[in-house]
């Protein structure tokens, strides 16, 4: 498949591991879907791409504990499935209480940053 992912490692040879098993990820969930049919894999992966990758972002990282959507947007994703059963944290939603809680989380965020990079570091 000719997906690679090495931007990353352009700019911080360090993390080549890093890139390699994402790498490793986003073609394991890519890959049983274009399997099924050969006839369907040619260009398939274009379809299963957003569902892999979001995949990956809402899944806690290993090495971190946190997962990547919350360490860039310092708030849990709602998921598509929330929305389609109207979850009690979609039901409840207020906007004026979100964005309180919104700014009380930036301070949080910082912190959880370092800690996931902390944690990053001591697991390679």
């Amino acid at each position: 498949m000719g997906i690679r992912l090495d931007l990353a490692s352009m700019s911080h040879p360090q993390s080549n591991g890093q890139v390699e098993q994402a790498n490793v990820l986003i073609l394991g969930g890519l890959k049983p879907p274009l399997e099924e049919s050969l006839q369907r894999a040619v260009g398939a992966w274009a379809e299963e791409l957003d569902s892999v990758l979001w995949s990956s972002r809402t899944t806690p990282n290993r090495s971190t504990g946190f997962k990547h959507f919350f360490l860039i947007y310092g708030s849990e994703a709602v998921l598509p499935s929330d929305i389609i059963h109207d979850s009690p944290r979609v039901s409840t939603y207020n906007e004026k209480n979100a964005d309180e809680a919104r700014q009380l989380s930036v301070d949080l965020l910082e912190e959880a940053r370092n800690l996931a990079d902390k944690r990053s570091t001591i697991y390679q």
